[in-house]
């Protein structure tokens, strides 16, 4: 009755062509592959991938145990597959390597299914391998048997059948053998790698002599188990069993080194009870599970059956389910309970029995075979059963786990009970079926060929895999040579069978949307919540069960809105038991909450428990009025409806990976700085370390441009860093704060960049704190460290006035930095830096409970520090504290500066738990609390009407006495994060889920950050808020300038606000942002109008022309003006500002002339005459002169213009005309003075006549001259030359020689100087000289003249 063993490790595809490859036991082609994959035809072609034979013509095909097989299969850690099985080589010819008439074969293919290389094994009897595993080091190991003591068996047979195991390398190289035996039958079936690279078999062993002498034997066979060395020593051996044949065939690891293994033990048929090492067999063969430690000793044994034989064939790991996860000491890293990590197993196998533990349900007659999947726990006692029959026989030979269910396969024959439906295909056909984890039937998928003679052999599965793309590979023995198993080439082929996943695991089935309600938990009527589940719940019902997928949604429930996002994990009752929800996801973009659970009926109530929420509801269904129909309830997108935040500016921070942005500050001259902890290694964020997260600094201008970023990061791959405040120093630069864990596997020592922080005696934990200077350039100046064993983090920092700093730590440490500091669980630590890092004082602040806080520190008007938290400590510094109720009240308490005395102490709450985001020092010496709280007494007496969880506001004095208090208020979960004083007010963000009261209108999605306004008096003036669909968190707020606050976010958003994030991976990552925005008017900004209005009161009127300083002078009183306005806008500042520069430019320089000689010409001749001249001449000469004199009286005349009146005016003025004077006498006697040579004359003569000719000249060219002058100027004239001696002192003129001054260098008409020779007729001289001088074009002024005297 029991089948060869199966097994579960292989995927692959065809070995179409074997690779010759050289070396000990490999074969070259041909192989024992028959031809190509074939892909899936006719009604399985959907189903089938691919088929691929293995076999030849071996004549040992009708021996079902030595015909061509395949055993075994393992998939690859490098991809592709190994199979091992048996080859018939009895009369085969020509296969290369085959060693005699059966040999064991090893064979592997790439991913893609082509063949890499195959090895036969073996020597001149037969062989074959059982199972196959790949070893430590990416080689093979196989097992079987070996009758052969020669080959690659020779001198290791030890008589009969041994089992065998065999080393080969990652190309098929045999390595090593080695048997394990005596001189009867043995056989091992399976290996399982040990984690200390040896390999434990197990079998079945009939030998009491060799390798088993020394062992207990018990009956025919027993099983065994064994352990080999990495080099196959044989280190232990042990058996089990009874009176009959016993036989383990799969063997699986356990998280504790153990083993766990399956099979079957014998008793004589008819008998029951204790046999041997079995405390009780129900008879005949009951399936056998066998748990071992590490060393091969037994600590339980299971069986399982009835009075017929049931036996066990597969057995793999059951996924583990309900874990509960404990803190460790330091309450940082879950931990998994040790008695927990065992889920169990799930078993597969064969059962004839009618009756025992593994005929649950079974309806078919005694004797015939049923497969049946078992689940047992980890003490190996049954959970539950289900069995899957014909009424001929069906057997389960192997079992998986695929996507959380369970997967088992085998053959049967006939299609009826529960394979009613499935097609007949011939004799044992195959199928896979699939469970849910609860055992119930889902489908199944079956195949097979025509063949029904079993004698022949049947399609005969040994196995099945998941392949590297999770798809389901069966193996085995087929006698069909039709359907997907065409092409095979003996009587029986080894075959692999590729099946598709998708469509194996598609069950068909009904689909419904059936009405259901939330049912109140112990009445029948609606709960409170039935206003958010959906009316209709999504049912699938496959095979025996119930799928059933059911929603909530937003509702408004006793005039609250209540957010689907706020409902914890689900839990069902299923069995007598609360279990987890089998699905369990809130979907951000339709805020809907979806929950699928499995149930066996819809026709009672289901038990609901859902974590924070109202509290436990049944689910009551209506399937009377079921509607048939194949798709879920759809739900719309939630879009944010409201308007986006106006800001000035936005700037995504970080990568596309979750980033948080905690702390930011303005530093002295503008820069941004952002701290935070970065996970992304892309965007912002390229070239971070390569560790879990880094701390990071991000700078950015009043703008939001990146300015420069830096990282702080240990050196290990496994640590995380980050930034939690950062505060502006006075010098430029600024303080950092935050933590750092290491990776407690690796090191606890500080490293990377906080390795200047190890001490040699210092105390280090995974969460160690640190604080930072950093110069305005973000260069470290320097780095000091906080740290004990336990948790340490650095929540806050700020600047002191003296360039040191202050920081506030949370700590759970009792050694290191807190050696004798430490007062409970949690405490507050301030400590004091100088500004070269030096400790000056340290202050602890607790009591034996906890306290935490968050922004907690800051400076108050008087110099003093304030220090702020909550705490539920009634002891240490909290002694005599009032206590308001519930477990956490606030504090506040003044610190000196000097010396960390504490001053006062105070503490706040009400009648529930109070907690603190910030504190805030106020102008008036006083300081703000913020954060959130659901108390509405004590200090929040009348304050907080609606009872819920909201976001505070508590003023205090100077002396901690509180003053009043604000709520941001609705029906949903609030807190403040920062506040920040302004000149005015308050200004305050932090986070909502509110929808009603103040957020009434304002929601935008699930979670979103607001920014409240108030007044001195705490009256709010505004509500916004920032964020889209998703949740979307506040970080920080600071004052950017005197009119701009900038908030630091986070979320999951993608939309509204967060469009331009760059969080593309919305709902799944965080995006940080920094946005800008105006929470006042920009102040009028007068000064580039003042620089103005300076510089042209420094100009002058007389430098510029009159026409352009008007204008000018317009625009700079109206600027003036402007200047003087109180209420005046930007806009008309601005606009007065342009005209008044474009006046400046428009100025035109007045450019001064020199009139002086213009003036002095006028002057000379203004006065004259007209009587005394033609009017022609006089016309022209009155014309210029009032052209000269207008030009003297413009301020804008040029000099160009000056020097031009002034030519023309001489050209008129010598171009006047005398109406009564004759001057043709005196001009003919100049002309023949001029033609005169001064070297043919006395010096002394020459000279007179040059007196004589310049006053005749002058008499000539003055329009006043009367005749007299005229005849006085010629009778002068005629006497210097009559007077003229020659240079020898005769009284002639010689011929040539110097003329006198003005000379026109002309000659006479007799050919001389111009005069006539002595004798000449006076006549003729002057005819000469008239001649002479219009042949020398003469003087105008002379010719002139000479045409006035005719």
């Amino acid at each position: 009755m029991f089948r060869e063993k199966v097994m579960r490790k292989w995927g692959g595809a065809s070995l179409a062509v074997a690779l010759a490859i050289g070396g000990m036991g490999l074969a070259s082609a041909p192989s024992a592959w028959a031809g190509d994959a074939q892909e899936g035809s006719d009604a399985s072609s959907e189903l089938v991938n691919w088929t691929k034979l293995y076999g030849s013509t071996g004549t040992s095909s009708l021996t079902l145990s030595y015909c061509d097989r395949i055993n075994d299969a393992a998939s690859l850690v490098e991809g592709g597959t190994v199979a091992v099985g048996c080859f018939d080589g009895n009369k085969v010819e020509g296969v290369e390597g085959a060693k005699g008439g059966r040999d064991a074969f090893v064979a592997q293919t790439d991913a893609a299914g082509g063949a890499v290389w195959q090895t036969l094994v073996g020597g001149s009897k037969t062989d074959y391998f059982n199972a196959v595993a790949q070893t430590r080091d990416g080689g093979i190991v196989a097992v079987g048997a070996s009758q052969s003591s020669d080959g690659d068996f020779a001198g290791k047979g030890k008589g009969g059948y041994d089992g065998s195991i065999a080393l080969l390398s990652a190309d098929g190289e045999l390595l090593k053998t080695a048997t394990l035996g005596g001189s009867d039958k043995d056989e091992l079936y399976d290996v399982a790698v040990a984690q200390d690279g040896g390999y434990v078999v197990v079998g079945q062993f009939s030998s009491e002599d060799g390798d088993l002498a020394s062992v207990e034997h018990h009956g025919s066979s027993d099983a065994v188990i064994a352990k080999f060395d990495a080099e196959l020593n044989l280190l232990w051996v042990k058996t089990l069993g009874g009176s009959g044949a016993d036989r383990l065939v799969e063997v699986v690891k356990n998280p504790d080194g153990g083993y766990a293994a399956v099979g079957y033990t014998e008793i004589a048929r008819g008998a029951e009870g204790a046999d041997g090492d079995i405390a009780y067999n129900a008879g005949g063969q009951d399936a056998l599970v066998v748990k071992f430690d590490a060393e091969g000793n037994t600590e339980w044994i299971k069986t399982f059956g009835g009075a017929e034989d049931d036996v066990a064939a597969s057995i793999t790991r059951a996924p583990l389910e309900d874990v509960e996860l404990s803190d460790d000491e330091g309450g940082e890293r879950p931990q998994v309970d040790p008695e927990q990590v065992d889920g169990g197993y799930i078993i597969a196998g064969t059962a004839a029995s009618a009756d025992g533990t593994l005929s649950e349900g079974k309806t078919s007659a005694a004797g015939t075979d049923s497969a049946y999947l078992l689940k047992i726990d980890a003490q190996g006692d049954a959970e539950w059963i289900n069995v899957l029959e014909t009424s001929v026989e069906a057997y389960g030979d192997a079992v998986v786990v695929s996507n959380g269910n369970y997967v088992m396969s085998g053959a049967y024959e006939g299609n009826d009970l529960d394979f009613t439906g499935q097609q007949a295909y011939g004799a044992n056909d195959l199928y896979v079926a699939t469970f849910s984890p609860t055992g119930d039937f889902l489908g199944m998928s079956t195949v097979g060929g025509t063949i029904d003679d079993r004698s022949n052999g049947t399609n005969y599965p040994n196995g099945m895999i998941l392949d590297s793309e999770r798809n389901y590979l069966l193996f085995g023995a087929t006698a069909s040579a039709d359907g997907p198993f065409s092409g095979m080439q003996g009587k029986v082929d080894g075959f692999l069978l590729n099946l598709n996943a998708s469509v194996v695991e598609t069950f068909p089935g009904e689909t419904y949307l059936v009405p259901v309600t939330a049912w109140h938990a112990s009445e029948d009527r609606p709960s409170m919540m039935a206003p958010m589940l959906h009316e209709a719940a999504f049912v699938e019902k496959t095979g025996e069960q119930y799928v059933v997928t059911f929603y909530f949604t937003n509702a408004e429930i006793m005039g609250s809105q209540v957010n689907a996002s706020t409902l914890g994990a689900v839990s069902y009752e299923r069995d007598g038991e609360l279990v987890p929800a089998d699905w369990d996801s809130y979907d951000a973009t339709t805020q809907v909450k979806t929950c699928t659970i499995t149930l066996d009926s819809l026709d009672e109530n289901v038990g609901i428990h859902i974590e924070d929420a109202m509290g436990a509801i049944r689910l009551h269904f209506d399937p009377a009025d079921a509607v048939e129909n194949d798709t879920p309830p759809y739900f719309e997108p939630v879009q944010v409806t409201q308007p986006d935040f106006e800001t000035s500016w936005k700037v995504a921070i970080g990568g596309s990976s979750t980033d948080y942005a905690n702390s930011e500050t303005v530093l002295s001259d503008g820069t941004v700085v952002v701290g935070g902890q970065a996970y992304s290694y892309d965007g912002e964020f390229a070239g971070r370390p390569a560790t879990a997260s880094s701390a990071f600094l991000s700078a950015y201008s009043q703008s939001g441009e990146l300015l420069s970023v830096r990282f702080l990061s240990a050196a290990e791959p496994y640590t995380n860093a980050y930034v939690a405040s950062v505060d502006a120093a006075g010098d430029g630069g600024f303080f950092a704060g935050g933590s750092y864990q290491l990776d407690s596997l690796t090191s606890l020592v500080p490293s990377g960049d906080f390795a200047d922080l190890a001490q040699e005696d210092g105390a280090y934990g995974e969460n160690d704190g640190y604080v930072a200077r950093f110069d305005a350039s973000m260069n470290l100046v320097w780095m000091r460290g906080f740290s004990g064993s336990g948790h340490d983090q650095v929540k806050s920092v700020k600047a002191t006035p003296d360039g040191g700093m202050l920081a506030v730590i949370e700590t759970a440490s009792s050694d290191g930095d807190m050696t004798d500091l430490n007062k409970g669980l949690f405490d507050l630590v301030v400590v004091k830096y100088d500004a070269s890092g030096n400790v000056v004082w340290t202050r602890a602040i607790g009591g034996k409970n906890i306290e935490s806080t968050d922004a907690g520190i800051d400076l108050l008007a008087s110099g003093n520090v304030i220090l702020a938290g909550y705490t539920c400590s009634g002891s240490g510094d909290f002694e005599g504290a009032d206590y308001f109720g519930d477990l956490f009240d606030l504090f506040a308490a003044e610190l000196d500066a000097s010396t960390g005395e504490v001053k006062w102490l105070r503490t706040y709450g009400g009648d529930k738990s109070d907690y603190l985001s910030s504190v805030t020092a106020t102008s008036d010496g006083g300081f703000i609390l913020s954060g959130g709280t659901s108390s509405s007494t004590g200090t929040f007496a009348g304050a907080n009407e609606t009872a819920y969880n909201n976001a505070y506001l508590l003023k205090c004095d100077a002396s901690g006495n509180a003053e009043w208090s604000r709520f941001v208020t609705s029906t949903e979960n609030s807190e403040a994060k920062r506040v920040v004083e302004l000149a005015d007010g308050y200004a305050m963000i932090g986070d909502s889920r509110g929808t009603n009261l103040d957020f009434q209108d304002l929601n935008k999605g699930s979670m979103d950050v607001f920014v409240a306004m108030f007044d001195k008096q705490g009256g709010m003036i505004s509500l916004e808020t920032i964020g889209g669909t998703l949740g979307d968190y506040s970080a920080d707020l600071v004052a950017i300038n005197d009119y701009q606050l900038g908030a630091l976010v986070y979320g999951e958003s993608s939309d509204g606000d967060f469009a331009a994030s760059g969080n593309v991976a919305g709902g799944n990552e965080f995006s940080s942002m920094l946005l800008a925005f105006d929470y006042r008017e920009k102040p009028v900004d007068f000064t580039a109008l003042q620089q103005l209005v300076d510089e042209a009161g420094a100009l002058v009127e007389a430098d510029y022309t009159p026409e352009s300083w008007s204008s000018f002078a317009t625009r700079l009183q109206e600027a003036r003006e402007v200047l003087a306005n109180a209420d005046a806008a930007q806009e008309d500042v601005d606009q007065a500002a342009a005209m008044l520069a474009a006046a400046r430019d428009a100025l035109v320089e007045a450019v001064t002339a020199d009139l002086d000689e213009l003036r002095a010409f006028v002057d000379k001749v203004d006065g004259l005459d007209p009587a005394l001249y033609t009017p022609e001449s006089w016309s022209a000469f009155s014309e210029a002169l009032a052209a000269a004199q207008a030009l003297l009286v413009d301020d804008a005349t040029t000099q160009d213009q000056a020097d031009a009146a002034l030519a023309s005016l001489q050209e008129a003025y010598g171009a006047l005309m005398r109406a009564d004077v004759d001057t043709q006498a005196l001009e003919e006697l100049v002309s023949e003075a001029e033609g005169l040579k001064a070297s043919d004359y006395s010096q002394g003569t020459w000279a007179d006549l040059e007196a004589a000719l310049e006053a005749a000249r002058e008499v000539l060219a003055d329009p006043q001259a009367s005749q007299s002058d005229v005849d006085d100027a010629l009778a002068a004239l005629q006497a210097a030359i009559d007077d003229l001696q020659k240079a020898d002192g005769e009284n002639v003129v010689p011929a040539g020689g110097d003329r006198p001054s003005g000379d026109s260098d002309r000659k006479g008409a007799s050919g001389g100087n111009g005069l006539s020779r002595t004798g000449d007729p006076l006549g003729a001289v002057a005819a000469g000289v008239l001649v002479s001088a219009v042949a020398a074009g003469g003087t105008a002024a002379t010719l002139r003249m000479r045409r006035r005297g005719r």
